[in-house]
Parts: structure tokens; C-alpha cells; sequence
């Protein structure tokens, strides 16, 4: 199944918008709430968002991940987890104003979103 390039991107641009307006609307008593995904608050979900958007920004990019690449160091030569991963990037961001983490995600998605529109129909 081939998705339309056209509507892909312009579904993503919506979602991140979308997103975008669902943080600047949320309560501020929310974010230290407990989120649907047990064990995790709210701010963490953002935080999670922020650290994997910046990944995936890089890789489209053609560049390593350096949150990733640290997170690799960090092991000791251990397997790569991705549960600890996002623990890890989580963790990292947790003492960050969060004002500061939502700005690092919609930074990082904006990223993203204008490196996939610029690759080449063909490729």
C-alpha cells in the first residue's frame, strides 16, 4: 500500500499543529498529573515527544542522534534498550522548565516535518 506523499505530510503538519494546541491549552495543574501510560506523567509524554522528535529529526537528516548516541555510551556495552531509552531522555529533561522541553519539541517536529517535505518525490 502506497501512502500519497501529499496528504502524509499535510496529515503530519495538522497532527503536530493539533498537538501543539492540545499543550498550549492544558491546564498547568495537568502536567505533573499522572498520564494514561501508567508510570509516567504528562510532562514526561512531552519530554518522550521532545527526545524522539530531535532523534528523528537528526536521522532524516543523515546525522547520528547525539541524545541517542550518549544514551549508546552510557550502556557499557550493554544492549540497547528502548524502554531504557526513553527512560533515559525522559530522565534527562525532568529538572527542564517545562516551557522549555514543549519549545525543544515543537522545534524538533517543525525540523522533521520540513526535512521529510524537502526529500525528493523519487527517493
Amino acid at each position: 500500500m502506497t501512502l500519497d506523499r501529499a496528504w502524509l505530510l499535510g496529515t503530519a503538519r495538522a497532527e503536530r499543529e493539533a498537538l501543539g494546541r492540545t499543550i498550549q491549552y492544558t491546564p498547568p495543574r495537568c502536567w505533573e498529573g499522572e498520564s494514561p501510560s501508567p508510570g509516567w506523567r504528562n510532562r514526561d509524554i512531552v519530554a518522550h515527544l521532545a527526545a524522539t522528535e530531535v532523534a528523528a529529526a537528526a536521522a532524516l537528516a543523515g546525522e547520528t542522534p547525539g541524545e541517542v548516541e550518549a544514551f549508546v555510551r552510557s550502556l557499557g556495552g550493554r544492549p540497547f534498550s528502548l524502554d531504557e531509552f526513553n527512560e533515559y531522555s525522559v530522565r534527562k529533561r525532568a529538572e527542564t522548565p517545562l516551557r522549555e522541553v514543549i519549545r525543544e519539541w515543537g522545534r524538533a517536529a517543525d525540523v522533521f516535518l520540513s526535512g521529510a517535505a524537502a526529500i525528493d518525490p523519487e527517493e
